[in-house]
């Protein structure tokens, strides 16, 4: 093997080591045993005296081309035009670039379009990354290495980015993992942020109990859907609640001395601005006041904008008093949290006109079951 011994060039002083113009050497090649080489300078960088280093150096950059019988099949490079670039560049237009590790296996591939394969070579053309793997090798993971036990904290992002005709780059939605709570644990939710042309706001989440939860007067949209032949005010369903409520009774608002027996009780559901609810009362004393029949203490006011109604009826009675006919539950005017009971002025299909259920037609030992049913705004 033919080589060039540079220690034994001479006429050079300094600490920069020999300086070397138009080398030429046998097919074997060019060696230097130790220490650094400089191209195009004569003071070549090395990150330590231990290490072996080239530094190609020029006016505009440095270049290293790779190339097949002259012809270029690829360079590492820095221009002048940003100093702080270094490119690894594939040159041909089909040109492809290769990662490998463990013995040549290829890791990730950049194909000549500027797709990305990692663990595989097959990109198709409609996809600028595609992540390839067994069943339990295949993960794409995001960590945040901040601790913390805050709401909302190690919190994650992906980024879905526009350019306007005007080439100005805004975010259109995020998708955010976070921390849920604020324990020493693991909870997360998944949250979903939306701009709606003036900020990025949060549109829904998944919470760490696996619910679907959504920003106050937001919900499912079902403008898609068919319309009725009215006037729709609203498609959107913004929530939904079911939980139990305790009915009191007054007379004219008043409740003296009413105590209750073995139920006193109700459950009731919300549906949007919908509210359903029953009602089951056992009194154990009426009291003494007097006057028109009140529910109270509904679980939401009914719809505050004129002519709101309430309606209702009972479906259960006993050891009542001078009933004529079936007892109906309404309320006429809107924002009230409660209802009235009425009864027809006669039962024979002569009635014409409503009269009060009042504390005339209860008894101390009255029971009761009924339903009301309301808008809330």
């Amino acid at each position: 093997m033919s080589k060039i011994n540079v220690s034994t060039i001479t006429n050079r002083t300094g600490t920069s080591g020999p300086v070397l113009s138009g080398v030429t050497t046998a097919t074997d090649g060019f060696h230097v045993t130790s220490g650094s080489v400089g191209i195009g300078t004569d003071n070549p960088s090395s990150t330590g005296s231990n290490y072996g280093s080239l530094d190609i150096s020029g006016s505009s950059g440095g270049e290293i081309f790779l190339s097949e019988d002259g012809t270029s099949k690829g360079n590492l490079f820095n221009y002048s035009a940003d100093t702080n670039l270094v490119g690894l560049a594939a040159v041909n237009a089909s040109g492809q670039l290769l990662f490998s590790t463990g013995g040549y296996i290829e890791r990730l591939r950049i194909t000549s379009a500027g797709r990305v394969g990692i663990g595989t070579d097959v990109i198709p053309n409609n996809t600028k990354l595609l992540v390839a793997g067994t069943n339990s090798t295949n993960y794409l993971g995001l960590e945040n290495i901040t601790p913390s036990n805050s709401n909302a904290s190690r919190w994650s992002f992906i980024l879905f980015k526009g350019r306007k005709a005007d080439s100005t780059v805004g975010t259109l939605a995020t998708i955010n993992a976070e921390h849920d709570g604020t324990g020493d644990d693991l909870k997360g939710s998944l949250v979903f942020d939306v701009h709606n042309g003036t900020d990025t706001v949060e549109a829904a989440r998944f919470t760490s109990s696996g619910n679907l939860a959504f920003p106050n007067g937001q919900g499912i949209d079902f403008s898609a859907t068919a319309d009725g032949s009215g006037t729709t005010a609203s498609e959107v369903l913004d929530d939904y609640e079911e939980g139990t409520w305790t009915p009191t009774l007054s007379f004219n608002g008043a409740s003296t001395g009413i105590t209750y027996g073995t139920q006193q009780g109700g459950t009731y559901t919300k549906t949007g601005r919908f509210v359903f609810l029953d009602v089951l009362i056992t009194l154990s004393n009426k009291g003494s006041s007097t006057g028109l029949l009140n529910i109270n203490n509904l679980p939401f006011a009914n719809a505050s904008y004129d002519n709101s109604r309430m309606h209702g009826g009972m479906t259960y009675y006993d050891n009542f008093a001078n009933l004529n006919t079936a007892v109906y539950l309404y309320k006429g005017a809107g924002g009230q949290t409660s209802i009235d009971a009425f009864m027809l002025d006669a039962s024979d299909g002569t009635a014409s006109d409503n009269v009060n259920v009042g504390s005339s037609n209860l008894t101390n030992t009255t029971t009761f079951r009924a339903w009301v049913s309301y808008y809330t705004d």
